[in-house]
């Protein structure tokens, strides 16, 4: 059998669903279990991702047998438009796990010789790693396993085969020698790639947009019939320039706030060069201080960020809707708070502080006092009403960062006074905790040496 050669973009409509030309797949059955077309009623590889037709390893059989290989062959496709493609299909199968299964390989010389196509383990991509002792190899990643009766879409990136006239892709099938499972079901091919007509330029960017010494990725978004693509990154950028779709790393740095100009200069066959612009400012790397927690009555805590143009408060790592001001009053404790703050149009992210469980009564009733506060000498001097909160209290000390730094168990009042040792500790805002098990006071507390 002689297979087509197909344009690309290749979609389900041109003959990926298995459904219209049906001569532009041919199976290669080397022994064992091999590809039929056609719909199983198998669990495992039952059905098909879409229409009647999917490529199956043992259309009617209830299992692959031992040393199987097979394999399924793609038309040719040539790959004369400078782009991005993607290659696309839908499996759903039951292997034995990381010993049999399949890979996808390709071919740039009309099948003299086959290459394993994105030899990784990925999301998307290959799912497991072979056995050491696997009909693949050792350690190979494969697409095995169970795929739970459903039909996964896998894809991967191949833009690296341009320019390549002859390109072909082949799915390959083995077992080994010992046990066996269902097999599978492939569906749904696709070569994604540019579509065919005037050049347009279009770019994306991804990183800390705005920052000295921030690495910025650029990816090629351009469509139409593309000879080349030129990129010019501005002069505070490392590399000022590079050709083709990338995508590509790029480093700005600058101790001054300054624009640059990106420019993505394509040229089409149909309407010659067309560009895309796009000013990213570039503003001195800076460090925000913690902010600082101060709690209040009414179970809830104040925290304010340092100076900046524009705020955003997180917490556990997830944007607060509408918390962009400076300070954010909150009621959610024992989780890590955090806060972007930008200058100039560069975002940093503060380090993360936990915010303390507090439980208040009213401690104007129970005579809650520290001195002095600031402290400028060894003792840290806590008043408490006896008869009200009980003679025997345990205190902590935490950092801003919500570490414990001193702790103080059993604490008797005498005459409502205690008296605690912080010898050694640091200047700096800290959060001292007074509880009797029940009740939990808690105040900001500055040393200041």
């Amino acid at each position: 059998v002689v297979l087509p050669k197909r344009d690309v973009p290749y979609l389900l409509q041109n003959g990926g669903d298995f459904e219209s030309n049906l001569t532009d797949f041919g199976p290669q059955n080397i022994s064992g279990t091999g590809f039929e077309l056609g719909n199983s009623s198998i669990d495992g590889k039952d059905g098909t991702a879409s229409g009647s037709n999917a490529w199956v390893i043992g259309l009617d059989d209830a299992e692959y047998v031992d040393d199987s290989e097979a394999r399924l062959i793609s038309p040719t496709f040539a790959f004369n438009t400078l782009g991005n493609y993607t290659i696309e299909f839908k499996s759903k199968h039951k292997f034995e796990d990381n010993w049999d299964g399949f890979i996808v390989e390709y071919s740039i010389d009309l099948g003299d010789s086959w290459v394993k196509l994105n030899n990784v383990q990925e999301e998307g991509w290959y799912n497991q790693i072979s056995d050491p002792q696997s009909v693949f190899g050792a350690n190979q990643p494969i697409f095995s396993g169970d795929t739970e009766g459903e039909f996964i879409t896998f894809s991967t990136d191949v833009s690296f085969l341009y320019p390549n006239n002859n390109v072909i892709f082949r799915f390959l099938f083995l077992s080994d020698a010992a046990t066996v499972d269902v097999g599978m079901a492939l569906d749904d091919f696709q070569l994604l790639g540019p579509e065919p007509g005037p050049a347009v330029a279009d770019f994306s960017i991804s990183g800390d947009i705005g920052c000295d010494g921030q690495v910025l990725t650029f990816t090629n978004l351009s469509n139409g019939t593309i000879e080349s693509l030129t990129w010019d990154f501005g002069a505070n950028a490392t590399p000022q320039s590079a050709e083709g779709i990338g995508p590509h790393s790029v480093t700005y740095e600058s101790d001054v706030l300054t624009t640059n100009t990106v420019v993505l200069t394509a040229v089409g066959t149909i309407n010659g060069e067309v560009t895309k612009e796009e000013e990213i400012s570039i503003a001195p790397l800076h460090q925000p201080e913690p902010f600082v927690i101060d709690y209040l009555p009414g179970n809830s805590a104040t925290l304010t960020a340092s100076s900046g143009d524009e705020y955003q408060w997180l917490k556990d790592g997830e944007e607060i809707i509408g918390e962009t001001n400076q300070t954010i009053t909150v009621n959610e404790f024992n989780a890590d708070y955090s806060v972007l703050i930008g200058i100039d149009g560069c975002v940093v992210e503060s380090d993360a502080q936990t915010v303390i469980s507090s439980t208040y009564r009213n401690e104007d009733d129970l005579h809650f006092n520290l001195y002095p506060n600031p402290i400028r000498s060894n003792v840290l001097k806590v008043t408490l009403d006896s008869r009200s909160f009980g003679d025997a209290v345990d205190c902590e000390i935490y950092n801003l960062f919500g570490t414990k730094v001193r702790e103080y168990k059993n604490n008797r009042l005498n005459n409502n006074l205690i008296n605690l040792d912080i010898t050694g500790l640091s200047s700096g805002s800290y959060l001292l905790k007074v509880t009797n098990g029940k009740t939990v006071l808690s105040r900001q507390i500055i040393v200041n040496r």
